[in-house]
């Protein structure tokens, strides 16, 4: 899977926010492929033609790319949290009432909360993603013995 095709998921996944551009979002794939191979423990890497391959040569999974896509999620939200917190000091419109003169303001600590709470369980579900990522990857090292077959030369329990 390319890049572009990676960027363009979580792009649509997000509903096609104003504030992100597909550019953007491909270039944080491209620079935390990284980050991808240490929470999966895989060896993925960006190659020129922008294809996800690891190096064996093998395509990028789909387990893997959800797993993206969440991190991305988890990094948006932190990202938009940041960005609340540091226009804090802005008031920011709601409502106005011209014959009663009301003008309301959206409460700033309860987006920060709201986007804090976003941010909680995309990073929730990144971890949840990448323990079934490496439970589907478990399997035992070593069998021993065949605890099943009864052997005919043991004497008998008395």
């Amino acid at each position: 899977m390319i890049v572009a095709d990676i960027a363009n998921k979580i792009y649509t996944d997000l509903d096609s926010p104003s504030d992100l551009s597909l550019m953007s979002i491909s270039f944080w794939i491209r620079n935390s492929v990284g980050q991808l191979n240490s929470r999966i423990l895989t060896t993925y890497a960006v190659q020129d033609d922008l294809e996800i391959r690891d190096r064996d040569n093998v395509e990028i999974s789909e387990e893997a790319v959800a797993v993206y896509c969440q991190m991305f999620l988890a990094y948006y939200y932190d990202k938009k949290y940041r960005s609340n917190l540091t226009t804090m000091n802005n008031n920011m419109l709601l409502s106005v009432k011209d014959n009663a003169r009301t003008v309301t303001f959206t409460n700033r600590n309860e987006v920060g909360k709201a986007i804090l709470m976003a941010k909680s369980q995309a990073e929730t579900e990144v971890n949840k993603l990448v323990n079934g990522f490496k439970n589907r990857l478990a399997f035992p090292r070593q069998v021993i013995g065949d605890d099943t077959a009864l052997s005919s030369t043991l004497p008998p329990l008395n």
